[in-house]
């Protein structure tokens, strides 16, 4: 698997403007939490854990999420891929089948089994 990660990406920036539910402004905030911000051994054990419940949550609604969709095409030839790689993919045939991925980290590894499953041949981009 090659996870590209492109120079304007990389190198954009700009200025967040925290949200509240419904898009509301809010106030930024700090709270001051050293066993959650310095990592010494003892604060980041317990933190590792957390980091991980957390990505088992993402994980789990990265499986069902919108951002992610699969278009339909040859039963031969499957393409796992996102952002322009997609259209760079999609572009020169049209009958390939492509899995899109918009939310890729962590990977939607069961929605991926099923397009893989289907296919002779996957190509990740």
């Amino acid at each position: 698997m090659i996870l590209r990660a492109t120079t304007r990406v990389c190198h954009s920036y700009t200025v967040v403007q925290p949200r509240g539910p419904g898009g509301t402004p809010k106030a930024p905030k700090f709270e001051r939490d050293i066993r959650a911000r310095v990592m010494i051994p003892a604060n980041a054990r317990p933190a590792h854990k957390r980091l991980r419940q957390k990505l088992a949550e993402i994980g789990e609604w990265n499986e069902t999420c919108s951002l992610n969709r699969v278009v339909p095409g040859d039963k031969k030839l499957g393409i796992i891929t996102s952002g322009i790689s997609f259209m760079h993919a999609a572009k020169p045939r049209r009958t390939r089948a492509c899995s899109k991925l918009g939310f890729t980290h962590p990977l939607p590894m069961k929605k991926d089994r099923r397009v893989c499953q289907k296919r002779e041949t996957v190509h990740r981009y």
